[in-house]
């Protein structure tokens, strides 16, 4: 019983004083994951919204990207906040993908990672979201022939009128 009581008084001091673990929850949705029918060269806007779901401030100190694109960071780094505090919502554009001239046509996904943490010198992962850009063939434009034998009909409409104006001021 003597060993008993002051084990009980150092567990009872212990779970006194113990503070709960602090979540740190970023949740990353982007508006548009998936866009299809991008035509080489073009950069391609991804906005998404970032909502601190936790308890505590988190500060928001980078970015990084797996991709086989080409990503431009740089929406982020110049829009987002330096920290966002427990409950807060932020929406903006995150990146854009640059997809050159000469892709071929296919699927090219990515990852897009935000990182940070507690302090403004954390780096850890605290989101991140899939995307995909669906590149397509360049298709050039052919009108239809309904629409070239109506515009071909006007032009020759108009052509008529003209040359009826033209005999009519001869014989007048």
């Amino acid at each position: 019983m003597r060993v008993i009581r002051p084990l009980l008084a150092c567990a009872a001091l212990v779970l006194s004083t113990a503070r709960p673990a602090r979540a740190q929850t970023l949740t990353l949705v982007l508006e548009q994951p998936l866009v299809t029918g991008v035509v080489a060269p073009s950069a391609v806007s991804f906005v998404g919204t970032l909502t601190n779901t936790g308890t505590t401030t988190l500060f928001l100190n980078g970015t990084t990207v797996t991709s086989s694109l080409s990503v431009d960071v740089t929406p982020f780094l110049a829009n987002a906040p330096t920290s966002i505090a427990p409950g807060a919502i932020f929406t903006t554009e995150l990146f854009r993908a640059l997809v050159p001239g000469g892709t071929a046509s296919g699927s090219y996904g990515g990852t897009f990672y935000v990182l940070g943490g507690p302090s403004n010198t954390a780096s850890s992962v605290l989101a991140s979201a899939s995307f995909d850009v669906g590149v397509g063939a360049a298709t050039s434009t052919v009108p239809e022939p309904g629409t070239t034998a109506l515009v071909a009909s006007g032009v020759a409409a108009l052509a008529l009128a003209r040359a009826r104006r033209r005999a009519r001021r001869r014989g007048a």
